[in-house]
């Protein structure tokens, strides 16, 4: 939807059950509001999600309750993409095995830690994280990760930072304190 509202009844979404939305394309464009009336708050999404632009909208109810203020799952086959301004905060610890995308002026906060299960994130302009995981919380990536960044990256850690492996293809600063990575 883009430019204006709409409303849709809860008999229309067949698609939600246990606080997940599988299936069908939800999209809010340039200040649009989209309002989905459902029980509760989507936790986990399975379906395709796009909120473009900081003035757009997507409520649960027919007042302001976000529809995405309890969100901390992006199951496999999920995409959620904010862009252009939205920003999102995750309502806890978040899980993405899915494909997350983070547009050009947009933050995709985090209400505790970030667990990448499978799928992807790309940033696209964007920033996931607050520029760094909350105090006490990390980022964790499980399995064979693979994170591009764009020229010249630098890494600041205030505390401890484990490195496994460290591929430099390009130019890399690392800031660690008091510790010095030696190629």
């Amino acid at each position: 939807m883009a430019g204006q509202g709409i409303s849709i009844v809860p008999a229309a979404i067949t698609n939600f059950a246990n606080s997940t939305l599988t299936g069908g394309t939800w999209q809010v464009l340039n200040g649009a509001t989209l309002r989905l009336i459902l029980p509760q708050a989507i936790a986990t999404n399975a379906a395709t999600i796009v909120v473009d632009g900081a003035s757009s909208s997507f409520f649960r109810d027919n007042g302001s309750t976000g529809a995405l203020s309890g969100l901390t799952a992006n199951a496999a086959g999920g995409s959620l993409t904010i862009a252009n301004g939205y920003n999102f905060t995750s309502a806890g610890d978040f899980t993405n095995a899915g494909g997350i995308t983070v547009g050009a002026g947009s933050t995709f906060g985090l209400g505790g830690r970030f667990d990448q299960t499978g799928g992807s994130v790309d940033l696209q302009g964007g920033v996931l994280g607050d520029t760094r995981p909350p105090s006490g919380n990390a980022l964790h990536f499980d399995g064979n990760d693979f994170i591009e960044t764009a020229d010249s990256p630098t890494l600041h850690s205030s505390g401890d930072l484990t490195v496994e492996r460290l591929v430099q293809g390009g130019w890399f600063s690392a800031d660690l304190a008091e510790h010095i990575l030696q190629g």
